[in-house]
């Protein structure tokens, strides 16, 4: 399974490697409910560093908190990547596909998702699941 989304031209990438590393911040987390709060308030945090204001920040959180539920679930681990970019933030995550990833909810997740950041991906390969985010500043 692979969705993408995005309202920006291919080419249009952060930093160099060497300034992204140092710009980007990783945490892994349990994949229970109980810690998605943790990703929540990382992807704020990481939004507002990055200069977004309050209505990015709020969709920064709202994406990453669908997004790691479809990777949320007992006995899973979710990585996740934040790097602040030239113009806004991206936001990696990697684990396993939770329950949800398919159906309506993994659906409705994906479209809210869709709705609130410049780029998105979603994909599912070898029982390993991965997205990207990427929001910008408004102009």
């Amino acid at each position: 399974m692979k969705y993408t989304m995005a309202n920006a031209p291919e080419d249009a990438g952060g930093p160099a490697r060497a300034d992204r590393a140092a710009s980007s911040v990783v945490m892994r987390i349990p994949g229970s409910a109980d810690f998605l709060r943790l990703a929540r308030y990382a992807a704020a945090d990481a939004a507002a560093r990055a200069g977004l204001g309050l209505d990015g920040v709020d969709d920064v959180r709202l994406a990453v908190s669908e997004l790691c539920s479809l990777m949320a679930g007992p006995g899973l681990n979710i990585e996740l990547t934040f790097v602040a970019v030239d113009d806004g933030v991206e936001v990696e995550g990697v684990g396993a596909p939770g329950e949800q990833h398919g159906g309506e909810n993994g659906e409705l997740a994906r479209t809210l998702v869709a709705a609130v950041v410049d780029e998105f991906n979603f994909d599912v390969e070898a029982n390993r699941a991965r997205f990207r985010i990427v929001k910008r500043h408004e102009r």
